[in-house]
């Protein structure tokens, strides 16, 4: 008998060693989960709030929100931006901006990004909707196009793709996915037609209802495990793109679903884009935040689920929220020669009054 509980000890310490390096947690990580990540380019803090996205604003209100999360370097590159924030760091390529390279953290070069992560220790399956597929599939450390869904840029493509997967009952889905829906126009439209103005102000209305209607389709895919974030890579000024101030990298971030808490209290938190990845794994209860590749720091304010009596949001919270109709012809946004004619207009005038200054400054000195 005593042989017996020996052995039976044993193999229970053996199982959990296994469980732990190979990093499975059946009890905390669900069995069938979805993470669903917004990554919009250029979406600025202020376009976020509630007077220009009133319909999210309400889905907002089920999780976190904030308007203070900051880039730590400059827009010079959106790929820089974007790997701050699934790898939870800078990299070394990018790791500088405009007040010097000590002051940004550094990654190790080996770091993973946590869809990597995710797909190779933990069996996640990942779907990119994307107006900058292969870019965005490269970033993420995806070797191939599997399935990657690539659309032009300010086409109606990727909401259109992502409605059709989360209601076709045919398509074969793993217990575990991510599905990353990356928007490239608005920051198209920022910089052609300028950041906060008509037509950037109109498309932001139209993502409003885009984003509501596929939060509610997705959701509604899995109603017990669903986890939401929206985050973009950075904000901007009219023709400002690029440089390094509070107006370019402030950038609204949101949690909501699975591993978050209702109604959690995010507005005045003080925040980086390479805090997301910890945040999330924190929330997953994921250890890899922990490596030494990793920025360590998680979001330290009270917005986690699994430490709380409070439960998630879910499915049945939003059900019955009323999206207006998206008018798929005023939503459409057609690139012409004109836009980029304002922003070259601007750019000659700029270059001709400094022309006729440094002249007005030579003549004087004659």
């Amino acid at each position: 008998m005593t042989t017996s509980r020996v052995l039976s000890f044993l193999c229970f310490v053996l199982f959990c060693l296994i469980v732990h390096e190979t990093g499975i947690s059946g009890e905390q990580l669900p069995e069938r989960h979805q993470l669903v990540v917004y990554a919009i380019n250029g979406l600025t803090a202020e376009m976020a709030m509630a007077r220009h996205m009133p319909t999210m604003a309400k889905v907002f209100q089920q999780g976190g929100i904030t308007a203070k999360m900051r880039t730590t370097y400059a827009t010079r590159s959106p790929v820089a931006n974007w790997i701050g924030i699934f790898h939870g760091a800078s990299s070394v390529e990018y790791g500088c901006d405009n007040n010097g390279c000590n002051n940004v953290p550094r990654m190790d070069p080996s770091a993973r990004s946590l869809v990597a992560i995710m797909e190779n220790n933990y069996a996640y399956e990942t779907q990119v909707f994307s107006e900058d597929g292969q870019r965005f599939n490269e970033m993420l450390e995806r070797d191939e196009d599997v399935n990657v869904h690539s659309h032009g840029v300010c086409s109606r493509g990727v909401f259109e793709d992502v409605m059709t997967y989360a209601y076709d009952d045919d398509v074969v889905r793993a217990n575990r996915t991510i599905i990353l829906v990356n928007i490239m126009c608005l920051d198209n439209l920022g910089e052609s037609d300028g950041y906060g103005l008509e037509n950037y102000v109109s498309r932001v209305l139209c993502l409003d209802k885009e984003l509501a209607s596929m939060t509610k389709a997705l959701w509604q895919r899995n109603e017990e495990a669903t986890t939401f974030i929206m985050v973009a890579n950075h904000g901007g000024l009219m023709y400002n793109h690029g440089q390094f101030n509070l107006d370019t990298i402030a950038v609204p971030f949101a949690v909501w679903g699975y591993g978050f808490r209702r109604h959690a209290s995010m507005i005045g938190e003080p925040t980086t884009t390479q805090e997301i990845a910890p945040t999330l794994f924190k929330a997953l209860n994921i250890e890899e935040s922990a490596s030494r590749t990793w920025l360590e720091r998680a979001i330290t304010s009270n917005i986690y689920s699994s430490n709380s009596t409070v439960e998630s949001a879910r499915y049945s919270d939003i059900a019955e929220l009323a999206i207006p109709q998206i008018d798929e012809e005023e939503c459409d946004v057609v690139f012409t020669i004109r836009h980029g004619r304002i922003r070259d207009f601007y750019v000659s005038v700029r270059i001709i009054v400094s022309v006729l200054i440094i002249a007005f400054a030579i003549s004087m000195f004659h």
